[in-house]
């Protein structure tokens, strides 16, 4: 298994250009603020090909790395992850399984989780992890940081405060309504 940083499944991978889903792709200038944001405060691993590592070369640092590897590799890598940002493609699907939250992009999403039922039965069925193309990556980034901080937000990956919108665990006791 791959362990491109120094500490074991220490990154964010993210798949921000398919191949195979032409109608899903996000602008460069998109790329660029997304991945340069996330690395701030995490390591991450860019999903490539030979021919498309030119729309990633120029981020690569200490903290982003380019895999091009086989799908098997490629399996191996999305396992390990803390959290998969992608465009609409089926590596998504390998991180579900492997219970890596998971933020995708697709052109079938019109504002933050909402797709046509059409497309939410067949392909796009954890609409509260969807968002439009190229949707603000200061707010993808700050998703994505939740996540490494409680994953629970890999549920609902959009809310803004775990504890108040999803849990409700703080609260206080009045002691004077307490005594016997």
């Amino acid at each position: 298994p791959m362990q491109p940083f120094e500490k074991e499944y220490d990154y964010v991978v993210m798949h921000l250009h398919s191949a195979t889903s032409k109608g899903h792709i996000l602008e460069q200038f998109y790329i660029d603020g997304l991945v340069q944001k996330v690395s701030e405060f995490t390591n991450v691993v860019l999903i490539s090909t030979p021919d498309t590592n030119h729309l990633f070369n120029h981020l690569q640092n200490d903290k982003v790395m380019i895999f091009n590897g086989s799908v098997q590799e490629v399996f191996a890598v999305l396992a390990q992850a803390q959290a998969m940002v992608s465009t609409d493609s089926g590596f998504r699907y390998i991180a579900y399984g492997c219970s890596v939250p998971t933020i995708t992009f697709s052109a079938n999403c019109m504002a933050p989780s909402q797709v046509p039922l059409s497309h939410q039965i067949r392909w796009l069925m954890f609409t509260s992890h969807l968002l439009p193309l190229n949707y603000s990556f200061t707010f993808v980034a700050k998703a994505v940081k939740n996540i490494l901080a409680n994953k629970g937000f890999g549920l609902l990956p959009f809310i803004q405060d775990f504890n108040r919108e999803l849990v409700f665990r703080e609260y206080t006791i009045n002691q004077e309504k307490t005594k016997l």
